[in-house]
């Protein structure tokens, strides 16, 4: 029988794992992976937990890039001048919650990567996390220069509750103290781990290397079987 402990961090996990990906209830999922970070136990170490945090904000950073790449594309010189400045201004308002979106996402990314890189048999599981980290870093800052100490930065700090709302991040342009939308269209290919890093593990207990796992179902029966 496991540390209690132990069995509260797998349980909780667990429950969060089915509701993410057997229930299809990302939302419902969040705070029980949220607790798992806070608690003690091996589980608040597993990159997985993570990772899943980060999935779900890669969705949204995925729409609100297909959106804002939209609403440049319906500028048009013809547009009267009050016309423009609504259209700038909606440009300006989905920008800075897409650059929210892909801070949160990264911020959850950074700790699955520093988590998995940290350990030997993750080497696999950080090196597809950190093709994520660069695919969001290029969309956020429109470069790759720094991403290493954003990472560094980023762990240092608490993560932000996933519960929480999204708040906008609206970066200055320094030469006229405005506001504005990149110069390239922001682009969110799929990451070379076919999609966003999803959960490979139903960590055995007191083990935080990542394991295979193929469906909740997995996760429901080590879960039972771990609770004799």
């Amino acid at each position: 029988m496991c540390h209690k402990d132990e069995c509260i961090s797998f349980l909780t996990y667990a429950q969060g794992f089915i509701t993410f990906y057997g229930e299809n209830n990302k939302q419902a999922a969040l705070p029980y992976y949220y607790e798992v970070t806070k608690l003690p136990g091996s589980f608040k170490n597993n990159p997985a937990v993570y990772a899943t945090i980060g999935d779900n904000y890669y969705e949204s950073v995925k729409k609100l890039a297909d959106e804002l790449k939209a609403k440049i594309a319906d500028q048009k010189d013809t547009d009267t001048d009050d016309v423009k400045a609504k259209k700038e201004a909606d440009i300006k308002a989905t920008l800075g919650m897409l650059n929210g979106y892909a801070e949160r996402a990264m911020d959850a990314y950074s700790r699955a990567y520093s988590l998995a890189k940290a350990d030997p048999k993750g080497a696999d599981y950080a090196a597809k996390v950190y093709k994520t980290l660069q695919t969001l870093y290029t969309v956020r800052f429109q470069k790759q220069d720094g991403i290493n100490e954003w990472i560094t930065a980023t762990v240092a700090k608490p993560l932000p509750d996933p519960t929480s709302a999204v708040t906008p991040v609206v970066d200055a342009d320094t030469s006229s103290g405005n506001t504005t939308a990149p110069a390239a269209t922001p682009t969110i290919a799929k990451p070379a781990a076919n999609g966003p890093i999803k959960p490979t593990s139903t960590t055995k207990v007191g083990s935080t290397s990542p394991q295979p796992a193929n469906s909740a179902t997995t996760a429901a029966a080590t879960n039972k079987k771990g609770t004799r």
